[in-house]
């Protein structure tokens, strides 16, 4: 007779037996509530990422074309950049028949555009410059204006919702005006805020046409050896990609043949809409990038978190298979089919696992905001988006499979006869199972403590490494162009500019010299914090073999510039104050003179650049002018005084306040059309690892959420092992133990366990952690003590766990204990 279970009595079966089992269900839903929550964090951000461009219509067929340079056959060098001319699409259109469109796009994030709204000044960064077929191929949402009228009506201005909100509060934006330089420029369109997975994060967009407005960049227009716009395809549905590379590469050699002896070295590549945002070998670029390992590792992150948490579940409810083997046995001899147990058990889990997920919803939406800070994110947590009901429904799958299988398996499985054998389905001892999975578990939260260590300290010794320069107490400001435009009338020789703009910064850094809240004064050409600077060609010196063309970071400073910085020189000297034969001389680190082979003595030997021919003066010392993912590469230091417009200010110790007020009230009166902005350069080097400080405090605040699971686990596995032996216990009380013999008892199998995981954990974790670090040119060497801290903080946290349940057992009163005996 089989003896049918309905599924009302299937519910109502499996909700008596959670409640019978309180403080097993809480610790079940806490640990999975909480390793929900984290991973459903983790998998928001990484779909996020993912995602990246995909709402464009079209987006599979949208590429955007990027130029390879190799700028030397003797190392083997290559540039890759994302910008190309300006005539590069409408010839590529005209030529190739594969593409159905094309748009342009020139980002002012680094020459930021100054706006004037009814008498207040704003700087912005987030504006672009499109041209009229940006529309037809990128999908914005209006939600007032015409983008028709944008594309067609000179001077325009499209505005995002936040923007328009900011300049016009709560009125209609659409038709009111903005000015720039000496134009009025009128808003058009109103545009709903870029998703958080657009690489084209831009608040403002102007037409191109404005930018080619004048004369001199109208011929920039057609002029093939000037790269200033990004240039997008959309190919039609038979094109072939790679074809189409060819016929680029072809395109682009010819018109570059002209003016270029170099153009066979130049070649196009399209590359895909969705796979811009993992580029990570650009030479510069005006969009956010991400590695496509961050992505992979923390995916890893989130399945480890959700399998620590379900691995609780599975110990706890094996270790207490055998306290419900009667209550299988009996409806088995009452006719249950295995299947129908199996049914119970698993919706048992689906129960806790829906529950843990509604609890884990509550937790994302209470920390999502903290989580968008912490990552520099927009995610939101919207009920309508497929993909997180997609993220959810996994969530719910991947833990109601993990937590309900084995254990569906194990208590419909026993035989009335053999309950106590301990034998499961799969032939395997289930202590020796269950022994495993806290292992495993272990074995994750050592890990992540090692991983949270070794970043911790890579990020602590990039902080305090000696860059081989000073930072401290020194901003910069960066003066506007347009300050030396007003200087001469238009027409006069460059050099009557240069003179004048030269003079100019001179005079501004005396003035400034003469406060005495300020120590010094220097005036460069670019940031020291990361030099972008490098070119390829017009270098020459003695020995330079043929064919061979570097890659060279120049930077034009002035004699103070070493002494602010307090950088070292090797051999020969700096540059003199005010002296005109020190324009055409060069000072070279000293990874230039070894990689370019300069010949000895160095001092004194020829040196070109850029067709000026003068002699080398000095050797400075390597300093780090990039990022410290890179390697030191080298550096030619010039004094030529027109290169240079950024101006570097030291302060005295104590007169931050006071340095500021006057620099800020000369640059108000100098330019008065232009918001006053600074940066103190350790913020500038803070800013430069804030990806990889991202990624250490994600890491740290997983870990910690891992590491409280696995805690909480086994806290409950001891919990169940002291009450399974609540009556040896007290027998062994009754004969003379004290407390320490009781925690010893409990604690020692598990403190084995716990020191297995370690002897696996570590070495993974150095293997791991060393393929982390290679991203980095300079870096730690993983410490034995570094391992040796995150195996103990693993241990203790064990301890601290199981002996707190074990003091309990051992405080009981045995008479309790022993009173049904």
């Amino acid at each position: 007779m089989t003896h049918k279970l309905s599924p009302m009595h299937n519910l109502f079966s499996t909700w008596r037996a959670l409640w019978k089992n309180r403080s097993i269900t809480i610790i079940n839903l806490t640990g999975l509530s909480v390793g929900m929550a984290a991973a459903v964090l983790i998998m928001l951000w990484v779909q996020n990422e993912i995602s990246y461009d995909s709402y464009h219509a079209d987006a599979a067929r949208i590429y955007r074309i990027t130029k390879y340079t190799q700028v030397s056959s003797g190392d083997g060098n290559t540039w890759i950049n994302e910008t190309t001319p300006y005539v590069f699409a409408s010839e590529a259109q005209k030529k190739l028949p594969e593409i159905e469109g094309t748009a342009r796009l020139m980002d002012r994030s680094r020459n930021a555009f100054v706006f004037q709204v009814n008498g207040e000044l704003f700087k912005e960064q987030s504006c672009a410059q499109v041209d009229s077929n940006w529309f037809n191929l990128f999908h914005y949402e209006v939600v007032t204006g015409n983008l028709q009228v944008f594309s067609q009506v000179p001077n325009s201005i499209a505005l995002t919702e936040t923007k328009a909100k900011k300049y016009f509060g709560n009125k209609n934006a659409v038709g009111q005006l903005i000015q720039i330089d000496s134009t009025q420029f009128t808003v058009r369109a109103i545009l709903k805020d870029n998703p958080a997975n657009s690489s084209f994060q831009y608040d403002i967009l102007l037409p191109i046409s404005t930018y080619y407005a004048t004369a001199q960049n109208v011929r920039e227009m057609n002029y093939w050896g000037v790269s200033s716009v990004m240039t997008f395809l959309k190919l039609r549905k038979d094109a072939n990609q790679a074809m189409v590379e060819q016929k680029l590469t072809a395109l682009y050699q010819d018109n570059l043949k002209s003016f270029s002896k170099r153009s066979k070295e130049t070649w196009s590549k399209l590359t895909p809409l969705s796979g811009m945002h993992f580029e990570t070998e650009l030479q510069q670029s005006a969009i956010r990038h991400i590695d496509k390992k961050t992505v992979t590792i923390f995916s890893i992150l989130a399945i480890l978190i959700l399998l620590t948490a379900c691995i609780n579940y599975v110990n706890l409810t094996t270790a207490r298979a055998s306290m419900r083997a009667k209550e299988v046995s009996i409806r088995k001899i009452a006719g249950a089919a295995k299947w129908q147990l199996f049914r119970q058990f698993i919706i048992e889990s689906c129960m806790i696992s829906a529950g843990s997920l509604a609890l884990a919803l509550l937790l994302v939406q209470v920390s999502l905001p903290f989580f968008n800070v912490l990552m520099d994110t927009h995610i939101t947590l919207s009920l309508s988006s497929v993909q997180l009901w997609q993220i959810l429904l996994g969530t719910l799958v991947f833990t109601t499979l993990m937590n309900g299988i084995y254990p569906a398996l194990l208590l419909s499985s026993f035989q009335p006869l053999s309950v106590f054998r301990g034998i499961t389905i799969l032939k395997v001892k289930d202590v020796y199972f269950r022994k495993s999975l806290v292992v495993t578990q272990f074995c994750i939260s050592a890990i992540l403590i090692t991983g949270t260590i070794v970043i911790f300290q890579q990020m602590r010794y990039i902080q305090r490494a000696n860059n081989g320069y000073n930072k401290a107490q020194v901003f910069n400001i960066r003066v506007p162009l347009d300050a030396f435009r007003k200087l001469p009338a238009r027409g006069e020789q460059m050099f009557v500019v240069r003179s004048m703009e030269n003079s100019f910064l001179e005079n501004l850094k005396t003035d400034l010299q003469k406060e005495s809240s300020i120590a010094s004064v220097s005036i460069a050409q670019t940031d020291i914090i990361d030099t972008h600077t490098q070119s390829s060609g017009g270098y020459d010196w003695n020995g330079k073999p043929e064919n061979y063309d570097p890659s060279i970071s120049g930077l034009s400073v002035d004699a103070d510039f070493p002494k602010m910085f307090h950088l070292e020189l090797k051999e020969g000297r700096w540059f003199r104050d005010h002296d005109k034969g020190d324009e055409k001389v060069f000072v070279l680190n000293e990874t230039a003179v070894s990689e370019l082979n300069i010949h000895q003595p160095v001092i004194g030997q020829r040196f070109i650049h850029e067709s000026d021919t003068g002699t080398i003066i000095g050797v400075a010392k390597d300093f780090n002018f990039q990022s410290m993912h890179d390697k030191i590469g080298p550096l030619v230091m010039f004094n030529r005084p027109y290169w240079r417009q950024n101006m570097y200010i030291q302060i005295q110790p104590g007169q931050s306040e006071n340095a500021l007020r006057v620099v800020k009230a000369k640059w108000k009166t100098l330019f008065p059309t232009n918001p006053f902005e600074y940066n103190f350069l350790d913020e500038a080097f803070d800013k430069l690892y804030r990806a990889d400080r991202k990624t250490s405090y994600l890491v740290l605040v997983f870990s910690v959420i891992a590491v409280l699971i696995s805690a909480m686990g086994l806290f409950g596995l001891t919990a169940f092992s002291a009450e399974r032996r609540i009556k040896e216990i007290g027998i062994r009380k009754v004969l003379g133990a004290n407390i320490k013999d009781i925690v010893a008892l409990l604690s020692k199998e598990f403190v084995f366990l716990v020191s297995i995981s370690i002897a696996i954990a570590t070495p993974t974790a150095w293997i791991l952690m060393n393929k982390w670090l290679a991203n980095f040119a300079y870096r730690i060497n993983i410490n034995v003590w570094m391992l040796l801290t995150a195996g103990i903080l693993a241990m203790c946290i064990a301890l601290l766990t199981v002996c707190l349940q074990a003091i309990k057992a051992a405080k009981a009163n045995p008479v309790k204990s022993l009173r049904t005996e």
